[in-house]
């Protein structure tokens, strides 16, 4: 299980209990708890998927959550991923105009410009 302060029991239980991406992925999106949408994301991280499916996911995370930390410890994943530097530049590049915070959109600038 993972270490989730801030989230209830309950939501702890259903997050280690969920093996299909897509749900998890409408959680990191929806729930309205960011800590609970952050727990959703690393749960997704843990999964057996393919990098480039699990970085699409996380990404789609980034571009349609409500919450800025969300948000933020979506994009920090895709840009840390093992994947190689073209595919992540692919990636971000295709997510910045849909990320809907000004500091996230800076912080992906930077690191797309670091990566040329």
């Amino acid at each position: 299980m993972i270490n989730m302060p801030g989230i209830s029991f309950i939501d702890k239980l259903k997050l280690n209990a969920i093996k299909n991406p897509e749900e998890l992925v409408e959680i990191a999106i929806s729930h309205k708890n960011p800590e609970v949408c952050k727990a959703a994301v690393d749960r997704l991280k843990q999964l057996d998927l393919v990098d480039e499916r699990k970085a699409a996911l996380i990404c789609t995370v980034a571009k349609e959550t409500p919450h800025e930390s969300v948000c933020r410890h979506a994009f920090s994943f895709c840009s840390e991923s093992k994947l190689p530097d073209e595919i992540k530049l692919r990636m971000l590049e295709g997510a910045i105009n849909k990320i809907k915070f000004e500091s996230v959109k800076k912080e992906m600038e930077r690191w797309l410009k670091e990566h040329k």
